[in-house]
């Protein structure tokens, strides 16, 4: 029986809800207790939770958390912490760690496509400071390895009308 309890004590930095939550009921959350951050899972809100998995301690909280599309069939979900993009696909037992900026650049956000399913796209925006300015890098992952292709002008200054990452 997994160790159940209710994140109480942890101070809440994402929440994930599967795309099937009318039929299989899950919740992620992923909480920041002390210097470590724990992500917990229900399938019976709210009357318990299961710590499934803790990130190193020290580092900040999970920055975002996003559940494939296509969960039932893949049980994948997507989350950035550390400045790094991390990836499950047991449901967020266990992570591997995806993709790493380059020197200077920190994760903005991230979209997963909602084709997932028979295109496996995943879009992230990386941002570096130039001479005081936030130049902004646009990412796509198309085959759900590590490959990586940059869309776009190199280092656009997203004041000039981008309004930031989001799936259609």
């Amino acid at each position: 029986r997994p160790n159940t309890t209710k994140p109480g004590g942890a101070r809440t930095t994402v929440l994930a809800i599967s795309p099937a939550y009318a039929t299989d009921r899950t919740v992620w959350l992923a909480g920041q207790s002390g210097n470590t951050t724990v992500l917990y899972r229900s399938t019976t809100l709210p009357e318990s939770w299961s710590q499934i998995f803790s990130f190193a301690p020290g580092m900040v909280g999970v920055a975002q958390l996003e559940v494939s599309p296509n969960y039932t069939v893949d049980n994948t979900l997507f989350a950035i912490y550390d400045n790094k993009m991390f990836k499950s696909t047991n449901g967020g037992v266990n992570w591997s760690v995806i993709y790493t900026p380059a020197a200077g650049r920190n994760f903005r956000r991230f979209v997963i496509s909602p084709a997932y399913a028979s295109t496996p796209a995943v879009f992230f925006e990386n941002v570096e400071m130039v001479s005081s300015v936030e130049q902004h890098y646009l990412l796509r992952r198309l085959d759900g390895g590590a490959t990586w292709t940059q869309l776009g002008p190199q280092g656009y200054n997203r004041a000039v009308g981008y309004n930031g990452v989001r799936a259609a």
